[in-house]
């Protein structure tokens, strides 16, 4: 895992959920997390390798982080073996009821318990179709494209009401 790939994922993603970037990654007291935006608070994750350990403490850390902030919670993965044509892509973990209200479709999806285990094994190879279980709650794993979709949606509905 290399600092700059982490950076330019970070970079991106703010970019597309027109945010900032927190300085030093979220680690000043009281400015938690990678990136922020009017509703949404990022934390990034990147490896080099075609699998990452996704532990629960990063969830629930960013659950309470995003709560205290009154924002919705986004974990970002990338996997560096994965980029496209030299093209930095990653995938977006959030609340799947928090997707599926605001998509109105429903993914197909394998389901993955990751309570009450302490991590789970993420393979990039399956990520375009994967749920989380985690405390009672179900997360989605969507890529960059999906993600894009649902905050365009989300927002419009926010707007619209």
């Amino acid at each position: 895992m290399s600092k700059t790939a982490d950076q330019t994922m970070i970079e991106l993603v703010a970019r597309d959920i027109n945010g900032k970037i927190r300085p030093r990654s979220g680690g000043i007291p009281g400015m938690k997390a990678d990136c922020i935006s009017n509703d949404l608070l990022i934390e990034g994750k990147t490896t080099r390798g075609s699998s990452i350990n996704l532990k629960t403490e990063w969830i629930r850390t960013l659950e309470k982080y995003a709560k205290d902030e009154r924002r919705i919670p986004v974990l970002t993965l990338q996997f560096e073996n994965r980029s496209t044509e030299g093209k930095s892509t990653y995938y977006a973990l959030i609340d799947f009821d928090m997707f599926y209200h605001v998509i109105n479709t429903l993914p197909i999806a394998t389901a993955t318990p990751l309570y009450p285990q302490k991590q789970v094994k993420i393979s990039s190879d399956l990520l375009d179709d994967l749920t989380i279980i985690h405390s009672g709650k179900t997360y989605i794993i969507i890529d960059r494209d999906t993600f894009l979709l649902w905050l365009r949606r989300y927002h419009n509905e926010q707007y619209n009401q």
